[in-house]
């Protein structure tokens, strides 16, 4: 590791993220180790973002880039697949209580900022989404009293992942987290449009 080797499963998301530019570059990275008795194999998801944004599948010659660099690092047991990492697109239901000297619209758009703000920063693949937070985020916001209920859906349809994916199933029991499998990343892809909200 400290000679520039993949050995672990971070040096090789450390690697992959770090590739020189003229090689071309992903937005996000996930390494999963099988480990073998006499072959380990390497499975890294990748999911790149086009330049409006949003993410998107890696194109083959990007793979293929990865794939050669790696090759000079990685062991000589090591067996590498460069693997499309599934997005799935959620949206955001949520309704509040504003101070009654506040001005409903404006309360509304402060936290539609917010909430833009706080998606324009991609999730890790396999990194749960915590409607928790989105609560904090919204209780948080200057002018609201309480957050009174969030609901979080999968937004598909033209325009959308196509990715098939159960929020509910996927949810913790206690509905803080939206539980990611390890090749999956979360996003909410327009969040003008895909966040929804009723303020009291």
């Amino acid at each position: 590791s400290a000679q520039n080797r993949a050995v672990t499963a971070e040096d090789f998301k450390t690697l992959v993220l770090s590739m020189p530019a003229k090689f071309g570059g992903v937005k996000r990275c996930a390494v999963i180790q099988d480990v073998d008795s006499n072959l380990r194999n390497i499975n890294i998801y990748i999911v790149s973002q086009a330049t409006d944004g949003i993410l998107e599948a890696t194109n083959t010659v990007l793979k293929e880039n990865i794939k050669t660099w790696l090759n000079t690092k990685r062991m000589i047991n090591d067996s590498v697949d460069i693997l499309d990492a599934k997005v799935v697109n959620l949206g955001v239901r949520f309704s509040a209580i504003a101070n009654n000297n506040e001005n409903k619209t404006v309360v509304f758009d402060r936290i539609q900022r917010r909430m833009n703000e706080y998606f324009a920063e991609k999730l890790d693949i396999g990194e749960s989404f915590s409607i928790t937070e989105l609560y904090s985020l919204i209780n948080a916001t200057p002018g609201i009293v309480d957050a009174t209920f969030v609901q979080v859906f999968q937004q598909t349809g033209p325009g959308y992942a196509t990715t098939k994916f159960n929020v509910n199933n996927n949810m913790t029991p206690d509905g803080r987290m939206i539980i990611a499998p390890k090749n999956v990343v979360f996003e909410v892809r327009y969040p003008q449009r895909d966040i929804k909200g009723t303020i009291t």
